[in-house]
């Protein structure tokens, strides 16, 4: 008798190892799980579109070439980045504080190095981005060419030299 309930327990446990399950059907996840998948899944990239373009924000690493966080990758439908450009900002300074970008183009600016705290503020796009060493800025040039000026706006730093010119052309 024994031997019998542990053969129909063996028969019972390999039927349902073999179950079918409809191919569009999903399983949900356990409580504990999706808590455990929600905290360790990466941040959205996050892109905001207004009048004038889009902005977008990517990626993390720190300057020991670790990541601060997850890294985010970034995918655009359509269209390229059509200006990219490396930057350094530090106290008082962009460097490069010159960037030229065709009217309504793409300009991703990566920010190399960073040194304090800063901000890249574009008011011609209603760009106000707090700058991370690591990260990238990823917006739409405004459609009409001409000169527009971008600076950090903590304190004095824009008074003390912390501004640039976007040409657009």
């Amino acid at each position: 008798m024994n031997s019998l309930f542990s053969l129909l327990l063996v028969v019972t446990l390999l039927g349902a190892g073999c179950a079918q399950t409809p191919a569009d059907s999903t399983l949900p996840a356990s409580k504990d799980t999706n808590t455990q998948e929600q905290a360790n899944s990466p941040t959205p990239e996050i892109e905001v579109t207004t009048e004038t373009g889009t902005v977008a924000v990517t990626g993390n690493e720190n300057s020991e070439g670790g990541t601060t966080a997850v890294p985010v990758t970034e995918v655009t439908l359509g269209l390229e980045t059509e200006t990219a450009v490396s930057m350094e900002s530090g106290n008082y300074f962009f460097t490069p504080n010159t960037i030229t970008a065709p009217a309504g183009g793409r300009v991703k600016i990566t920010f190399a190095k960073n040194t304090g705290m800063h901000t890249f503020v574009l008011p011609a796009s209603s760009i106000n981005f707090s700058i991370n060493e690591g990260e990238s800025l990823l917006f739409t040039a405004p459609s009409e060419p001409g000169s527009y000026s971008f600076y950090c706006d903590i304190g004095s730093h824009k008074s003390s030299g912390m501004a640039g010119t976007l040409i657009v052309q």
